[in-house]
């Protein structure tokens, strides 16, 4: 974004709200704020609503930015320090690094506060911020005489225009069958309305796309690799409308929703239509707007009258039916046969005799293990953009290749791929690292660090209702006692052929962590501890694990590892693991691997990859 033409935009005041309460009305602004999400508060918002990343550059999922008169700063956490450097133009945008780790980092509001002098206005669209983050950002401005002023047209839009943005999504939106689901839409709606009426709600508004796709038991494409459509819902006790484009539904969609009496409204009707039905709304009950609730629908609530907790929605499609449970393991054995391919494929192309003669590089590497998937059973896509990384590019959390950065794999370095997909039976998410030569013994133990963190917290037994900041301490004590840490969390929920970062459910160092209810059976979470030496190496182990009561302990919870893939032994440094660690790798790779995969890969006839699978599974 050419940020002169911008700050010219600011100045001219446009799509300054003069109805803001902030000095609007054509008055110019000193600064905008600029967020990573969307309407929806999407983390990876569709390609046309990617606001941030056409401003900055950068790719990431969390990047919020702010252009001054004078300045322009992006913040982010450790995930992607490296990565936003390496994008970022440094020339004109100053990288603020976030997190537990990060030392003297400003916050945007103090940032402002001492860029801006009293009586300037810093812009902001209301749609795509949350009233609490809204609210917070006001209160602190306020305070330094500071306006935060909420604008009607967003000026990075004006700027982006018609030619160089992507065009808005119009793929077709289809049904899930109940097969899949294991609950009529009548189900769910009977339990969102049960939850409406305990707490005193007339109402339940739903913005988040992923609550509307589990809703309907619809699914779309509008957002890469996430099987979500753009929509609104707004359930009453006795009436429900979605808000999307009608003419995009496949033949079934519409009789499916007509038998649940659910009225179809075009997506751009949604915020008129709750601007008319607030008020006879709020004469019943407090409407339910959530957690996530942003600034422009707030707005549209009579006041008192919006109830921001989190949404039954979001709660309730956070623990998973049996039909889903077994929806996620049946996906993650196919996904396993397929990963177990991938890595004999792998092995094969460093040994002389049988390699393909193929090129290896990061990208040609992620294009083999999704072509590998492509061949199962009920694959729709990728779950997001394979993290194929070597050497220095894997210790970069979230790095992606491309033309610019994408190395050759090798058997001189590390290398570690995060990748995963959508079968109409669940989602994935497996990490493995693994060397295709000698690894060092430097890496080998910072590689067994990892894996005690995983170990530790993959075999740990714990009450109902532990918050996930508890639960991450535990991975992450083992992997401190080599005096290694690492800034990205331990884990996060995974949806049900859905999003593959699913809230509420969070692994983490981080407070929000510890504000929800914690974990409970019938949740999905990854377990997935790490360690990244700059331009080095990065290593990570991720599982897929179902929240399951405790075989041992009544009232407790455990881990059911769905994912089945072998973990690299040669990585492995023996000396350093307990007995305990030993027992629970050679059960893994035993019960879950070699006697699951292995039938699998016996029935299909895949002898060599069987025999690899054996080999890659003896006990230590």
């Amino acid at each position: 974004m050419d940020l002169s033409t911008f700050r010219q935009l600011l100045k001219d005041g446009s799509g300054n709200d003069a109805d803001s309460g902030g000095g609007g009305g054509g008055v110019g602004l000193n600064a905008f704020y600029i967020p990573s999400a969307d309407e929806h508060q999407n983390e990876y918002p569709p390609e046309f609503a990617r606001r941030r990343q056409f401003a900055t550059g950068f790719t990431g999922s969390a990047g919020p930015s702010v252009v001054t008169e004078t300045k322009a700063a992006m913040w982010t956490d450790g995930r992607y320090w490296v990565q936003a450097q390496q994008q970022l133009d440094t020339s004109q945008w100053t990288l603020m690094k976030t997190g537990v780790w990060s030392q003297g980092c400003p916050s945007v509001e103090e940032f402002l506060t001492k860029e801006l002098k009293p009586g300037d206005k810093v812009g902001i669209d209301p749609r795509h911020v949350q009233h609490s983050a809204f609210e917070s950002m006001r209160s602190a401005l306020a305070k330094a005489k500071v306006a935060l002023v909420p604008v009607s047209e967003n000026p990075v839009d004006e700027l982006w225009g018609d030619s160089d943005r992507p065009p808005a999504p119009s793929g077709d939106i289809f049904a899930l069958d109940d097969k899949y689901t294991g609950q009529t839409v009548n189900d769910k709606l009977a339990a969102v309305r049960g939850v409406l009426q305990t707490n005193g709600c007339s109402s339940l508004v739903v913005t988040a796309l992923d609550e509307v796709a589990w809703l309907f038991n619809l699914r779309g494409s509008d957002v890469p690799y996430s099987p979500v459509f753009l929509a609104y819902a707004l359930v009453t006790q006795d009436a429900v409308t979605i808000y999307t484009d009608e003419h995009r539904f496949a033949p079934a969609v519409l009789p499916r929703l007509q038998r649940s009496s659910v009225s179809v409204k075009p997506y751009g009707a949604f915020f008129d239509d709750i601007a008319t039905q607030a008020p006879i709304l709020t004469e019943h009950g407090d409407i339910w707007v959530g957690d996530k609730c942003t600034e422009a629908l707030w707005r549209l609530i009579p006041r008192n009258k919006a109830c921001v907790k989190m949404t039954p929605t979001n709660e309730l499609k956070a623990i998973k039916n049996d039909t889903e449970l077994q929806g996620m393991r049946n996906c993650h054995i196919r996904d396993g046969v397929a990963l177990c391919r991938f890595f004999h494929w792998m092995d094969a192309q460093f040994d002389g005799q049988r390699g393909s003669g193929m090129k290896l590089t990061e990208i040609t590497v992620a294009d083999k293990v999704e072509e590998f998937r492509r061949y199962e059973e009920d694959f729709v896509s990728l779950s997001f953009p394979s993290i194929s990384s070597v050497g220095g590019n894997a210790a970069m959390p979230h790095y992606t290749p491309d033309v610019s950065t994408c190395k050759v794999v090798d058997n001189q370095h590390v290398y570690l791929l995060d990748s995963g997909a959508q079968y109409l039976d669940g989602t994935t998410d497996v990490t493995r690292t693994v060397h295709f030569g000698e690894p060092t013994a430097e890496e080998k133990r910072a590689f067994t660090a990892v894996l005690k963190g995983h170990i530790a917290l993959a075999r740990s037994i714990f009450p109902t209702g532990t918050d996930g900041r508890t639960l991450d301490a535990l991975a992450r004590a083992p992997i401190w006692q080599f005096g290694l840490t690492y800034t990205h969390g331990t884990g996060h929920g995974v949806g049900s052929f859905l999003n593959v970062h699913e809230g509420p459910m969070l692994l983490s160092f981080k407070k929000g962590a510890a504000t929800h209810e914690g974990l409970h059976a019938g949740n999905v979470v990854t377990i997935e501890p790490g360690y990244y030496q700059e331009n080095d190496f990065g290593i990570r182990i991720e599982n897929v694990e179902i929240v399951a009561p405790s075989l041992e302990q009544s009232g407790f919870l455990q881990f059911e590892a769905v994912t089945l893939v072998p973990i690299q032994a040669k990585m492995i440094d023996r000396d350093l693991l307990t007995a305990e660690d030993i027992k629970w790798i050679n059960d893994y790779h035993d019960s879950a691997c070699r006697q699951v995969i292995g039938q699998q890969l016996q029935e299909r006839g895949l002898v060599e990859v069987m025999e690899w699978l054996h080999a890659s599974t003896m006990p230590l």
